[in-house]
């Protein structure tokens, strides 16, 4: 469909010439000057006829361009007024138009042709007897065909691009003037160029790109496990095992060879036919390990970049950077550095970023109403805060038995900002439908926080020690009362009752009989510090240390004419794993104490010492 367009557009063009500016006939009014006829220029003018008035005439001669002479025997001069007398119209040889007509000042004429039109319209005065020249030129745009070997082959008119050819290897290139032009095409790295006339015989045009001629181009790179590419003129290829190779078009390339870490490679490359083309590149480690430590959890930023809260380490390419600690509410603290080739790690320690403060007052009526800032309780009504960071903030204030209010304030560096916060009486409260007095209110209030930290309770236990010559169980019970600290821990301190059952047996060194343990049981009174941590889900388990001491807990026994002194006081300690379920417990755990062991005797007494034993313990109780 294209083609049959193209010879259409051919045939028409061939046979009417069609304008596409105002006037294809153009007068250039700037070459207008009269011809001299003195003794100076020695100029032979030859004479000027009378028109038919027999008034004297002014002669004009037209240099005429891009017309030929049967185009320009068809021409007609035109004037206005209708006064003038033209006796000669003749066209020369060499392309000039001679007009012979009535010398009268400020006349205005134009040319006119039967094909072309009318040409701008000039106005000159002219005196008697004297020749004047002028210049003018056909600027008839048209329509051409190009016509190529090759697609998509890049169309030039005078050096203006125009184009590329079709799938048809043609391109129909518009508003070209009449005359002569330079044609060229190119393609990679490839061009032809002709001369061609464009008149209205001669619109169709054919020229040929040069055949491509290749040859191979090879990068050879290491490290070759760097992952890097090659760029050649724009388009870029990945090198695989430290290799690439290409066919490329005679001709000159630039090129650039990178790799992430590495300093890049840029070149030019010259493929020459029948000379493969190879380059090895060595490329050049270009980033070091750099680690940066910013106190207070302050976020670490790179060149406006976050990269880490407290601690960074990463790989930089050797230049300078910009280093920030930043937190909210506080003044960032910047350093600038340059990382230079070395293979060694780089350490830098940025300044803790330094806080942005303003203060705070809030006033209102009900003075002991409780006011937290930001979730966190810091006195009554009316109170001043100082050293609050900079920003938003939430405001909270409550009291027993009126509606919470909370507000939201913008703290400003270096200035206080002032909010006033009013209690609105809580109408469902018992204390206001009933009378009650509100400041006894306050005190339950202040005695149910009390009692909330505090916890007490009863456990039994039972544990079994050993070391050698001696084993001891026992079984007690204990009161422990304290406080928690916070939700997950507990303080308190514990005081019981116990009851050993001691069995010694180490009667080789009595001489005795072999084989007869000395058993016996005594009381003892435990004092101790306990402690818990709880964890898990709602505080389920938790981890107890108990630490301490027992008192009382000696006594004697006689024995096959021996008396046998020992006691079971001395230091404790527990490290049990429980569990709660609601307010009862159970525990168990590793255990060390003191035991009755023999080391000494004589005819008349024993003393039965005491050790440091372990053993193992299991316990349960209950809070209220």
């Amino acid at each position: 469909m294209k083609r049959l367009l193209a010879i259409l557009l051919t045939i028409f063009v061939s046979t009417t010439a069609f304008a596409k500016i105002e006037h294809t006939i153009i007068i250039d009014e700037g070459t207008f000057k009269p011809v001299q006829k003195d003794n100076l220029t020695g100029l032979n003018i030859d004479p000027i006829s009378k028109d038919s008035s027999r008034n004297p005439c002014a002669r004009v001669k037209i240099q005429f361009h891009k017309m030929t002479l049967e185009q320009m025997e068809q021409l007609e001069p035109v004037f206005p007024s209708g006064i003038i007398d033209c006796p000669k119209f003749k066209v020369t040889e060499n392309a000039v138009l001679i007009l012979e007509f009535t010398a009268r000042p400020n006349v205005k004429f134009y040319l006119k042709h039967p094909t072309f039109g009318t040409s701008n319209e000039v106005e000159f005065s002219f005196e008697g007897d004297k020749e004047y020249q002028l210049e003018a030129t056909l600027n008839q745009l048209y329509s051409i065909v190009v016509r190529s070997n090759e697609v998509g082959a890049d169309v030039y008119i005078d050096d203006v691009y125009k184009g590329k050819t079709d799938n048809s290897k043609e391109l129909i290139v518009e508003e070209v003037t009449n005359g002569d032009h330079k044609l060229k095409l190119t393609l990679d790295k490839r061009s032809s160029e002709m001369d061609i006339t464009v008149n209205p015989h001669n619109i169709s045009f054919s020229l040929d790109v040069a055949e491509a001629k290749t040859e191979y181009v090879v990068f050879n790179v290491t490290p070759a496990n760097a992952n890097a590419s090659v760029t050649i003129d724009g388009h870029t290829h990945k090198v695989v095992n430290g290799h690439f190779m290409t066919l490329l078009e005679v001709g000159t390339y630039e090129f650039t060879v990178s790799a992430p870490d590495y300093h890049s490679d840029t070149g030019t490359i010259v493929v020459k036919e029948g000379t493969k083309a190879i380059r090895t590149i060595h490329l050049k480690n270009d980033a070091t390990t750099v680690t940066i430590t910013a106190p207070n959890d302050a976020e670490i930023w790179i060149n406006n970049e976050k990269k880490s809260i407290g601690t960074w380490t990463g790989a930089l390419q050797y230049g300078y950077y910009i280093f920030e600690a930043r937190k909210e509410g506080h003044r960032p603290e910047k350093r600038q550095e340059h990382i230079y080739e070395k293979r060694s790690e780089q350490t830098f320690t940025l300044e803790a970023p330094k806080p942005m403060l303003g203060s705070l007052m809030i006033e209102g009526s009900q003075t002991s109403a409780k006011v937290t800032l930001d979730g966190k309780e810091v006195g009554t009504l009316p109170l001043k805060l100082k050293d609050i960071l900079v920003g938003e903030h939430t405001v909270v204030v409550s009291m027993y038995g009126y509606i919470t209010q909370t507000k939201k304030v913008t703290i400003n560096e270096g200035k206080t900002e002032k909010i006033t916060v009013e209690l609105d009486i809580d109408p469902s409260h018992k204390s206001h439908r009933h009378g009650h007095n509100h400041h006894a209110m306050l005190q339950n209030e202040l005695l149910k926080k009390v009692k909330a930290f505090y916890q007490h309770g009863i456990n039994l236990a039972y544990s079994m020690h050993s070391i050698s010559g001696a084993m001891v169980n026992h079984v007690g019970v204990s009161y422990i009362g304290g406080v928690r600290a916070t939700k997950t821990i507990f303080v308190g301190l514990g005081v019981g009752a116990e009851f050993n059952f001691d069995k010694v047996d180490n009667s080789a060194m009595l001489k005795q009989g072999a084989g007869k343990p000395l058993s016996a049981g005594t009381i003892s009174i435990p004092l101790y510090l306990h402690a818990r941590a709880y964890m898990g889900d709602h505080s389920r388990t938790f981890v107890a240390l108990s630490v301490g001491g027992k008192l009382f807990g000696s006594d004697s026994i006689y024995h096959e004419g021996v008396d046998y002194k020992y006691h079971t006081n001395g230091l404790f300690a527990d490290l049990n794993f429980g569990v709660n379920f609601g307010k009862f417990y159970i525990s168990a755990g590793a255990t060390t104490q003191s035991l009755p062991c023999i080391d000494a005797y004589s005819n008349t007494q024993l003393d039965i010492k005491s050790k440091m034993g372990i053993g193992a313990k299991i316990s349960a109780g209950f809070n209220f």
